[in-house]
């Protein structure tokens, strides 16, 4: 497979909204909560600050909606270090409740995936039920005779 063919798939995958249960909605908001008094109190530009509220308010949303994209909290967490990187003190705090938060969504990707194997897995094969030689479908009212 190509490297752009792997990267591309990859791209697909954290796209895919993922299903956020109520107990689970309720947890991530605490932490978004948390994360964002974290970078309320960091010494940061403010430039920066802001940019790190758009990325949780977009994740906020997300959840609201009682779903959510890897690629969501990935913005939060490169936003963040990009942050530490330029110099901004005290987001240590942060950074570990955003990985704590990536690993649920994680979990969340994993039991989904894990789910729909499941369902795959479940369906018999279309031979198993004798539907290996279906009869040709018919387009035209000339055919249908």
């Amino acid at each position: 497979m190509v490297a752009s063919q792997v990267a591309s798939q990859e791209e697909d995958k954290s796209r895919e909204y993922l299903p956020i249960t109520d107990d689970w909605k309720a947890t991530a908001s605490t932490y978004i909560f948390h994360i964002r008094q974290v970078i309320k109190n960091a010494v940061i530009e403010e430039a920066i600050r802001e940019r790190i509220f758009a990325k949780l308010n977009a994740l906020q949303r997300e959840i609201d909606r009682n779903r959510t994209t890897i690629e969501a909290i990935t913005e939060v967490f490169l936003t963040i270090t990009e942050a530490m990187g330029k110099g901004a003190k005290n987001l240590e705090g942060a950074v570990k409740l955003v990985e704590r938060l990536a690993g649920a969504i994680s979990g969340i990707r994993t039991e989904s995936t894990m789910i729909e194997q499941e369902l795959r897995r479940g369906l018999p094969a279309p031979e198993e039920l004798g539907l290996s030689e279906l009869p040709p479908i018919k387009d035209t009212p000339d055919e249908q005779e």
